[in-house]
C-alpha cells in the first residue's frame, strides 16, 4: 500500500475580475485581466521572490529595534557615557521614529503608490543604519536611530495598507 497521491494538475486561484482603467467613469484600474504587471499574472517563481524580499524585510526593521539593547553596556563604554537615560535613549528612539513614520508615509503610499514609497522608505532605512554603524557620537547615533526608525516603518505600513484594503503593489 501506498500513501503516495497521484499528480493532479495544479489548479489556480480563482478571484473576482478586476477593475480595468476606464478614465471616462473616474475608474482607475488594470489595462485588462491580462495584464502582466498585476500580481495575479506573475509567475510563481516571481510571486516566491516577491515574498521572500517583503518577508525579509519586515523581518529585519523590527529587529533593528531591538538588536541594540544587548550592547547598552558597551556601548556607553565606547561613547563615554554616564547617563541610563541616553544609554536606554538609543534604544527608544528607534521606536519613536517607528510611530512617527506612518504619520508621513501613509499619506505619500496614497499619493505617489505602494512600491516607489516602500523602495524609499527602505533605502532611507538602509541609509540611516549605515550612519548608525558609522556614527562618532552618542548624539549621532540617537538622530540616525530616529530616522531609521522612520524608514523602517515603511514596510509594515505599505504591507498593512495593503492587506486592509486589499490592495495589491
Amino acid at each position: 500500500i501506498s500513501s503516495v497521491k497521484p499528480k493532479t494538475k495544479k489548479s489556480k486561484l480563482r478571484y473576482e475580475l478586476l477593475p480595468v482603467t476606464n478614465l471616462d467613469e473616474s475608474i482607475v484600474g488594470w489595462d485588462g485581466q491580462s495584464d502582466p504587471s498585476m500580481p495575479f499574472n506573475f509567475s510563481s517563481s516571481d510571486k516566491w521572490v516577491w515574498v521572500g524580499l517583503l518577508s525579509a524585510i519586515t523581518l529585519l526593521t523590527p529587529f533593528a529595534s531591538s538588536i541594540l539593547s544587548p550592547a547598552i553596556t558597551k556601548l556607553d563604554e565606547e561613547f563615554k557615557n554616564d547617563n541610563e537615560i541616553v544609554g536606554s535613549m538609543t534604544v527608544s528612539i528607534y521606536l519613536l521614529g517607528y510611530v512617527v513614520g506612518p504619520i508621513i508615509i501613509a499619506p505619500l503610499s496614497e499619493i505617489y503608490g505602494r512600491k516607489p514609497v516602500l523602495t524609499a522608505a527602505n533605502v532611507f532605512f538602509c541609509l540611516w543604519q549605515i550612519g548608525c554603524a558609522l556614527a562618532p557620537n552618542i548624539e549621532t547615533l540617537i538622530v540616525s536611530r530616529f530616522f531609521s526608525g522612520v524608514g523602517g516603518a515603511g514596510c509594515l505600513v505599505s504591507v498593512m495598507i495593503a492587506y486592509v484594503c486589499g490592495i495589491s503593489y
